[in-house]
């Protein structure tokens, strides 16, 4: 490769030292122009001391915090939602649905005409009973489960406003 002259070389060595403290001297007078601004328009002066209360710590912090809030809410929304399709589940379709076998094994039991049709039309009714009182307790424990979570759902919607 071609030598450059010893000038050019201090040359660029000199521009370049000039260039970095042209751009330290920008940079100083764009951090205190910044600091300034904050100073006047926002009425905040930035110092070492006050890191752990500075706006932006504090609008990031109360973020974090409200997100939070959203999401306890979003879980117990959809707790009190999975609540309710449970007791709806026991109500309109296990407990009916046991009601209507229990006439049915009722009608079987009415209508039979031997000792072996009334035994099984009476273990049916029997089963379809049992069942029954199944559902009843399973929503007696579902409807306490729902209640609790509406008192928890409206507790959440007090503490959102």
């Amino acid at each position: 490769p071609p030598r450059m002259p010893i000038s050019i070389s201090i040359m660029t060595t000199a521009i370049r030292d000039a260039l970095a403290a042209q751009y330290a001297l920008d940079a100083a007078v764009l951090r205190q122009s910044l600091l300034d601004r904050l100073r006047d328009e926002f009425y905040y002066e930035i110092s070492s001391s006050s890191k752990s209360s500075h706006p932006l710590l504090i609008a990031h912090r109360s973020e974090h915090a409200a997100k939070d809030l959203v999401r306890s809410a979003r879980t117990k929304v959809e707790n009190l939602q999975r609540c309710r399709e449970l007791v709806d589940h026991a109500r309109n379709k296990w407990i009916a649905e046991a009601d209507r076998n229990i006439i049915s094994a009722q009608t079987s039991l009415d209508s039979a005409t031997t000792d072996e049709a009334r035994d099984a039309a009476l273990a049916d009714l029997r089963h379809w009973e049992n069942n029954r009182e199944e559902g009843e307790r399973a929503l007696k424990e579902r409807l306490d489960n729902m209640h609790a979570a509406e008192m928890l759902h409206s507790a959440a919607n007090t503490n959102c406003y």
